[in-house]
């Protein structure tokens, strides 16, 4: 097939996520999640890739490696759940269970090896029949039951991860929004396919392609807008599985009123903010309540954790100094507001107001 095809962006878009995959072994300290999402990313570009040769009628030049990764297809779905668990979950990566949900793959694997041992003419003639809509077995059955695979795997991580968000939160972060992007994408490229495939329509095979390639450019627009993505992703998860865990329990006892108004007390008028080993149990004990108590208001009741809740008192606070000190250094200010080092400063500071302190103070020193 000659001439230029509308799908013909995909090997860019596989070579986005390649650069992606590469990015992932170049970190600092290579982890069990740096590997799998360099897995994920190396899955995408090779299904970006097979699907492109495919549907613009290019596979037949590379008739020797046809099917050698339909496989690839089946490690997605797994990889991927499991770095979401551990990414912003906490939950630890066992390779032992992950083998076992890496069974279904190896299984294909085994199917496939006498396909990929076939003579390249017969190679070409199984192609041929992929371009007229009648594939052979196993390829037949292999890639819509890959598809459906990995429907299920992102679902299933969709259910464990989001089950401990509310809708408020879901409305309230961009975030969480944000992070719902590419496990939905993945699900709705899928199943596109897996209905073009079932009910013989094989021209929007072009489309689901398409949804599942939007994860190179979405990544990357994500990133740009929330820079510590997957720390804030946490950040939310985290409290709001502390939520459910004291949902139960509402302050029992407890005047949340009066508490609002002590504890508002303490940190503006007693600056309690400006101590910079202050904890939750010192904070609880002069409030005449339980640390437990107390991480259960600050969690349920602000949707915010302890040291969240600390240092935005301590970021206003120098917002203040910033802007009627400007002799000051900003050094000088962080420790001025209970912040132990200059770089811990920044990083609250950026995340609570979107700048950092130099840009804070000349964008306020007019």
């Amino acid at each position: 097939m000659g001439g230029l095809h509308p799908l013909d962006y995909l090997p860019a878009f596989a070579f986005l996520a390649l650069v992606f995959a590469i990015g992932e072994l170049f970190v600092t300290r290579i982890k069990s999640r740096n590997i799998l999402l360099c897995g994920v990313f190396l899955g995408f570009a090779a299904v970006l890739i097979r699907a492109w040769l495919l549907i613009t009628q290019r596979m037949h030049f590379l008739a020797p490696v046809f099917e050698m990764t339909v496989p690839v297809l089946w490690f997605i779905g797994p990889m991927l759940r499991a770095f979401l668990e551990e990414r912003v979950a906490g939950k630890e990566i066992s390779w032992r269970a992950l083998l076992l949900h890496f069974l279904p793959a190896f299984i294909v694997i085994l199917i496939l090896i006498p396909n990929w041992l076939e003579s390249t003419p017969e190679k070409i003639v199984r192609i041929q029949q992929v371009y007229a809509g009648k594939p052979s077995a196993p390829g037949i059955w292999i890639f819509p039951l890959g598809l459906a695979h990995n429907i299920v795997y992102m679902v299933w991580a969709l259910i464990d991860l989001y089950s401990e968000i509310s809708l408020d939160s879901m409305k309230r972060e961009g975030v969480v929004r944000a992070s719902l992007i590419f496990p939905g994408l993945t699900a709705l490229g899928c199943m596109v396919a897996l209905g073009a495939i079932l009910s013989g329509y094989y021209s929007i095979l072009g489309l689901s392609i398409s949804i599942v390639a939007l994860n190179g450019p979405m990544v990357y627009i994500v990133q740009r807008r929330y820079p510590q993505f997957f720390h804030d992703l946490e950040v939310v998860y985290q409290r709001e599985k502390e939520k459910n865990r004291y949902q139960k329990t509402r302050l029992a006892g407890v005047d949340v009123s009066d508490l609002e108004s002590r504890l508002n007390r303490t940190m503006v008028e007693e600056q309690a903010y400006q101590e910079e080993a202050l904890t939750l149990p010192e904070l609880a004990s002069r409030l005449d309540i339980t640390a437990h108590q107390l991480s259960e208001y600050i969690n349920h009741n602000l949707n915010q954790n302890f040291a969240g809740f600390v240092n935005r008192y301590r970021v206003e606070a120098a917002c203040n100094i910033l802007i009627e000190e400007p002799e000051r250094t900003v050094l000088s200010v962080a420790y001025d507001v209970g912040f132990s080092s200059k770089s811990t400063f920044n990083d609250a500071f950026q995340r609570h107001t979107g700048l950092s302190p130099g840009q804070y103070r000349k964008k306020h020193s007019n």
